[in-house]
């Protein structure tokens, strides 16, 4: 060793013969840490201080302990301390082939740990892994590395492209372990791999890295991503990428162009797995919560966007494309795609929803294959059958059964059901197209509009056409039905007619009828055609025909019909009905009759033309403002009595037409109306033309303000509860009353205003006082009349009259109860509400009499009276299976009230209701009663109040039953059918419920010198008589004239398919009867007649 000699060189002698004391003082404090020998160094300087001695080695320096080596340009060594700085090209190797290389290091000899600065490069696993940065903590013992400042960690492989890349903001490395961990920004590169995250640990022998923290995972057009990824590698490559919690995988190839976007498949889920083959993406599985998604290609114009779902999603990957999806466990998904008709550049899709045990999405060729209970809707139409195969590329639909076959037989189990709309079609097999709407069953049976149609080939051709090959057709649902119509060949035009030839009629299994051909229609609901005419005659032998006609269904918005009548021996009439609608707008109807009567009468033919015309219109023009209008007009006063049919229109004796414009505002409305009525008895007419209406609510007079800031109270002030109301009532007002063949006249014009002020006051939380007043002015202008004259009235001038009253009112309620713990019940409970009142107004005199010539305004006499009521509420409070209840008994109210300004009898009549329904559930009672406190004499002034007066008694009960029917007959299992006929529900007798109502009324009313008693009972009974016939009966009997006032008996019977019905009045001026026999769904073929003052369905 060359030494460079220093001037104080004695020194440096004695301090080196003292090394060995300083190493023994060393051994000390680091007895088990091997000593650090000094190998080479150009130069040194030794320095002593109070606590450690350092050395400064210069130029070519090599240190050693144990296996390990160290090099550098220079260092200083802390030998006391057992630490080494070393500066300059720092070199470190130990014997497993691990090394560092840096700028700078700290070497701990105690630790055995290297702190290493600037350029750090270490290589571990002789070379394998190489790992770089800006500063590294190193532990020999531990064989550990800690990297910081932008590191990178290297793991070779063979070939380059097998190489790992990571990199962070920190990076670990355990070398006995073979394994890193890298914290923050994680960054890791592997061929096309990379993957990022917050956290990751790589394991190199193991072949896998674990990522955490965001992490994403991108390689071959695919992005993953979860709550942990780990990248498994295979023989350097990667071949499987597994993902856990929230996990979701986006696989998007290249496009075809740069002017167009390229396919998109995204799945979702708790746990994925991603497995590749030569690290191309080859499968995928998705367990838990599985979706996917799937967007073709902007050229892909065939296919559509696809979303699916199930318990666990397969999906295969070729070529870069997505091969195939296979979804188990509850799948179920929705096809979207653009309709063919639809715009270019159109936002508008169609969408197929579909649902099995296993959907197989095949991107290939665009079809779905689903297997298990599977369904496939669109718009209204919804397909189900076992498996199901739809092809999206050219809307192609096949369906079959999964066959099941047993000792006894063979079926299909889960057979294709297709519903479109309300139709319904079952068969074999099906193909169908869901865009064209064609189809084809094989051993069809199918259901339109409530008709079943079998036969060995059905096709449907368009959305209203069908074809029936070999067919029966009928609407009755029985395996063996009633009747049937049989073809050869047969066309369905669905919602309106069947045309079959030849035809034959079954009646169960007899022939009745041959048709060359047969055309019947089957439209239900509004529908163009002709109207059903009734032929029979009355009591009094006149024969009719009518209601012949056509009804025209012109659109969605109106329709007209038009119908004829024919009366043997007194008219002929033409009747026309117009009716029109536009939803959330107008409504409206016209309807207009023409008669020309001819009939005898005193021998003597009467002849004259009579004619009657309705309407009404209805219209909204605003959110707020409405137009209705109504009106009748006739020919005559007995035109109804004469030509109506329907009984409500005969008892009718008032005709009117009427206008109004209404319009509301906030808390406001304003009504407008023209109006005219004639009384037909008395010929009466009246007119307003017009009447304004116009009122304001009852609102706050000084409304109360939430407070501006927040948590700032502001309590309510007694000027807040002073509330008012206004209304205006003004008439154009005229009446004209023809008698003894002149017409007296009767006109005013009027205005009447009428203010209100309220103030509702709560006294301590118990009592309500509510003081009130009004303020009315009304004004009058009569025109002059021979009425008005003749009653000494001033004409032509205009009048004021101006009234006002005060009045109070205080209200509260009481509660009591007390417990009874009987059984159920808990407590009885009382609520009583007593109220009284008092009104009070001046006597008005000015313009009395025209308030009482025109009825407006408020009339003149003084008011100064108190009003008493008292309301009671009886309930009962229990507990039933743990649950609490209140029942209301029965109600008590009375009402009385007494007039200072009367003379006399001041007090007026008690008026008591009693009413209850829950004292036993079916029955219900009611009662009212007058009393008055005075003797029947009139000058009896001395209330008896202990003794009052009964004056009138009214009391009424009913009572009503019900049963249900026995059991309905079971249901066959839906959706098995046996070879083509289905099998339909089979006729089990079922007991209809039934019904029975009474009641009864009791009535007295007593006068001074008689009374009088009204008593009657009205009697309903609905009844089943056997299984397929019914019967019902009303009854009103009078019991105090002992006879049968009005009675009805009707007689039904079903015959499943079939329905006849009997009607027989026997008394009054409706006695008659009415007989009808028809197939339910085919009302068309029936037979009837009606005799008496039935007219027709009117009974």
């Amino acid at each position: 060793m060359k030494v460079k000699c220093h001037p104080r060189f004695s020194l440096a002698i004695f301090l080196w013969l003292c090394w060995p004391l300083a190493a023994m003082h060393a051994g000390v404090a680091e007895k088990n840490a091997a000593p650090i020998e000094l190998l080479h160094s150009d130069a040194l300087e030794i320095k002593n201080y109070d606590d450690d001695i350092i050395i400064n080695l210069i130029g070519n320096v090599r240190l050693k302990q144990d296996s390990t080596y160290i090099s550098s340009g220079r260092a200083l060594w802390y030998k006391s301390a057992g630490q080494v700085v070393l500066i300059d090209s720092v070199f470190l190797e130990d014997s497993k082939g691990g090394t560092v290389l840096a700028d700078r290091a700290t070497y701990y000899r105690s630790s055995r740990k290297v702190t290493a600065i600037g350029n750090v490069l270490a290589h571990a696993d002789s070379g394998k892994v190489i790992i770089t940065g800006q500063q590294a903590d190193y532990l020999r013992d531990k064989q550990y590395l800690k990297v910081t400042g932008n590191p990178r960690l290297t793991a070779k492989g063979e070939k380059d492209t097998s190489s790992v890349a990571i990199t962070a903001r920190v990076l670990e490395y355990l070398g006995d372990q073979d394994m890193g961990i890298a914290t923050d920004s994680v960054r890791i590169v592997k061929g096309d791999l990379l993957a990022t995250g917050d956290y990751a640990h790589f394991y190199r022998k193991d072949e896998y890295a674990v990522l955490s923290g965001r992490p994403i995972a991108r390689i071959e057009k695919s992005q993953l991503e979860g709550d942990t990824i780990i990248v498994y590698t295979a023989d350097e490559k990667v071949s499987r990428i597994g993902v856990k919690g929230q996990a979701k995988a986006t696989y998007q190839p290249a496009p075809d162009s740069a002017d167009h976007s390229a396919s998109t498949s995204i799945l979702t889920g708790e746990r994925l797995d991603f497995f590749f083959t030569s690290e191309k993406p080859d499968s995928s599985i998705v367990i838990e919560h599985a979706t996917s998604f799937y967007q073709p290609s902007s050229t892909d114009s065939a296919s559509g966007t696809n979303e699916a779902s199930g318990d666990t999603i397969k999906f295969f990957v070729g070529d870069e494309k997505l091969k195939r999806a296979l979804i188990l466990g509850g799948a179920r998904g929705t096809y979207y795609f653009i309709p063919e008709d639809a715009p270019r550049d159109s936002a508008v899709q169609d969408t197929v929803h579909y649902i099995a045990n296993s959907i197989d999405y095949r991107a290939e060729d665009s079809s779905i294959i689903l297997v298990g209970n599977s369904n496939v809707a669109y718009k209204n139409m919804n397909l189900q059958a076992h498996r199901i195969i739809y092809v999206t590329s050219n809307d192609y639909v096949f369906a079959e059964g999964d066959s099941v076959v047993d000792a006894d037989s063979s079926y299909y189990k889960n057979p294709p059901i297709l519903n479109d709309g309300q139709d319904k079609i079952i068969g074999y097999k099906m193909e169908y197209n869901i865009k064209s709407e064609k189809g084809r069953i094989t051993y069809g049976d199918t259901q339109f509009e409530g008709g079943f149609y079998e036969g060995k080939d059905v096709r449907k051709i368009t959305d209203e056409i069908l074809y029936v090959k070999d067919g029966i057709y009928t609407s009755c649902d029985l395996l063996n039905p009633h009747y049937g119509f049989r073809s050869k060949r047969m066309k369905l035009i669905t919602r309106d007619k069947v045309i079959a030839k030849p035809v034959i009629m079954y009646i169960g299994d007899l022939p009745v009828a041959i048709l060359p051909y047969y055309i019947f229609p089957i439209k239900k609901g509004r529908h163009s055609g002709f109207t059903t005419f009734e032929i029979g005659n009355f009591e009094r032998g006149e024969r009719f025909i009518r209601n012949v006609g056509y009804y025209w269904a012109a659109t969605d918005y109106w329709d007209l019909q038009g119908t004829f009548d024919y009366f043997e021996d007194s008219h002929v009439g033409i009747n026309l009905v117009g009716r029109y609608v536009l939803r959330y707008s107008l409504s409206g109807n016209i309807s207009a009759s023409y008669v020309h009567e001819s009939r005898f009468q005193n021998m003597t033919r009467i002849r004259r033309k009579r004619w009657r015309l309705n309407y009404g219109h209805n219209q909204t023009l605003t959110e707020t403002m409405v137009l209705a209008a109504s009106g009748s007009f006739m020919s005559d006063k007995s035109f109804s009595q004469d030509i109506s049919y329907d009984p409500e229109e005969i008892r009718n004796r008032e005709i009117s037409s009427h206008f109004s414009l209404s319009k509301k505002y906030d808390q406001a409305s304003l009504t407008v109306a023209l109006q005219q009525n004639w009384n037909l008895d008395t010929d009466i007419r009246t007119e307003q033309l017009p009447s304004v209406r116009y009122s304001r609510m009852n609102q706050p007079l000084i409304p109360y303000e939430e407070p501006k800031k927040k948590n700032v109270e502001k309590h309510k002030l007694w000027y807040h509860n002073i509330y008012y109301s206004y209304t205006f009532d003004g008439r154009n007002y005229r009446q004209i009353n023809r008698q003894n063949g002149q017409d007296l006249w009767k006109e005013h014009a009027t205005a009447n205003n009428r203010l209100s002020l309220s103030s509702p006051i709560n006294i301590a939380g118990v009592l309500t006082l509510t003081p009130q007043g009004s303020l009315q002015e009304s004004w009058y202008y009569i025109p002059t009349t021979y009425d008005a004259e003749s009653q000494g009235l001033e004409t032509k001038a205009f009048k004021q009259r101006l009234t006002y009253d005060f009045g109070a009112s205080a209200k509260t309620t009481l509660y009591g109860s007390f417990a009874l713990n009987a059984g159920f019940v808990q407590a009885f409970r009382h609520v009583m509400t007593p109220t009284i009142s008092y009104n009070w107004k001046p006597e008005f005199k000015k313009n009395a009499e025209y308030y009482e010539y025109t009825g407006v305004g408020s009339a003149g006499a003084k008011v100064n009276s108190i009003a008493l009521s008292l309301g009671n509420l009886f309930q009962i409070k229990g507990k039933l299976k743990d649950k609490e209840y209140k029942l209301d008994l029965f109600a008590l109210n009375s009402n009385t009230g007494y007039d200072f300004n009367r003379k006399g009898q001041k007090w007026s009549t008690l008026n008591t209701t009693i009413s209850s329904t829950t004292i036993l559930r079916r029955l219900s009672l009611s009662a009212d009663m007058r009393h008055s406190f005075y003797s029947k004499s009139i000058s009896d002034t001395s209330p008896d109040f202990l003794h009052p007066r009964l004056l009138n008694f009214n009391i009424s009960a009913s009572v009503s039953f019900a049963g249900k029917g026995g059991a309905a007959a079971p249901a066959t299992p839906e959706g098995e059918i046996g070879y083509f006929h289905r099998k339909r529900t089979p006729e089990t007798p079922a007991q209809a419920p039934w019904s029975l109502s009474l009641a009864a009324r009791y009535s007295e009313t007593r006068g001074s010198v008689s009374k009088s008693i009204t008593r009657w009972v009205n009697l309903n009974y609905e009844t089943p008589i056997t299984s397929g016939w019914r019967t019902k009966y009303e009854c009103r009997y009078d019991v105090e004239g002992k006879k049968i006032a009005e009675q009805q008996l009707q007689i039904s019977r079903d015959l499943h398919c079939w329905q006849g019905s009997f009607v027989w009045i026997p008394t009054g001026f409706r006695s008659g009867y009415y007989i009808k026999v028809n197939i339910i769904d085919l009302p068309e073929v029936k037979v009837e007649k009606s005799e008496g003052g039935i007219k027709g369905g009117y009974y």
